[in-house]
């Protein structure tokens, strides 16, 4: 029998499908971004419009289906030397997400609230670093229905450059682990994402997998990088060849 995991894949930003890593890298740079227009979909029905105060920080994103808007994510931030604390607000939903740092810059504990809880959904800890790269943390989903806090433990591995190549989370004593790759150009540039369970069961949905038979990966490639260095296409690789999957006007401060 097929698992059916839902991911969504969606996300316009560098921080494409590793939302938490460049918070707990501190890295959390979106250089002179004002505005990403993304459509997405086979039939380019889909749209997501983002927008970044001139500091880099995601302040709006609105997502769209045929020109309807299906969510509304408004973000305030509380920033200093050692905490990053995000307020996210869609409708009467607020999540709130902490980021504590060290004197040195390096996270050292995640916490993420929904309005109204007492304990957080999702935690991160024991983060280890190595050479001024992280190259492991345990992190948390507190699972309502069963009262406890389901553990996953992450090992990340990089280049000579210090760009993340590898992830490998391994979920409640190896029940299920999880592969992520990155892959870069000679520039430095994100060029590809694959994702796959060690599960064939596994089947990944609300997006686009690598075959019928192997439901249980991901391959995302992005390219035409404009002159900034981002992306501005990107596509689905599966064993069929490639699938549509985005494009991207990028809008800049300074640019008028």
């Amino acid at each position: 029998m097929k698992i059916g995991v839902f991911t969504l894949l969606i996300l316009s930003q560098f921080y494409t499908f590793d939302y938490d890593f460049f918070f707990y890298s501190k890295s959390w740079v979106h250089k002179d971004l004002k505005k990403i227009t993304e459509i997405t979909g086979k039939k380019k029905d889909g749209k997501i419009i983002s927008s970044f105060n001139n500091e880099g920080y995601l302040l709006q994103e609105v997502y769209f289906v045929e020109d309807e808007i299906r969510a509304d994510y408004k973000s305030n931030y509380i920033v200093t030397d050692t905490l990053l604390e995000i307020e996210t607000i869609s409708n009467d939903k607020v999540t709130t997400r902490q980021y504590y740092y060290t004197s040195s810059g390096q996270c050292y504990k995640y916490r993420a609230h929904s309005l109204g809880s007492e304990k957080p959904v999702y935690t991160a800890d024991s983060f280890t670093y190595k050479n001024g790269v992280l190259v492991g943390y345990i992190k948390g989903y507190t699972n309502s229905y069963i009262k406890s806090i389901l553990e996953t433990k992450v090992i990340c591995k990089y280049n000579d450059k210090k760009q993340k190549i590898h992830e490998i989370s391994i979920f409640r004593n190896d029940a299920d682990t999880t592969f992520y790759t990155y892959a870069y150009n000679r520039f430095g540039q994100l060029t590809d994402y694959i994702q796959e369970s060690k599960r064939e069961d596994v089947a990944y949905s609300g997006t686009v997998v690598w075959s019928k038979r192997r439901k249980n990966k991901i391959h995302i490639r992005f390219s035409n990088f404009d002159e900034c260095g981002n992306w501005t296409k990107s596509y689905y690789m599966t064993s069929r060849g490639k699938v549509f999957r985005s494009e991207r006007m990028i809008e800049y401060w300074g640019n008028g």
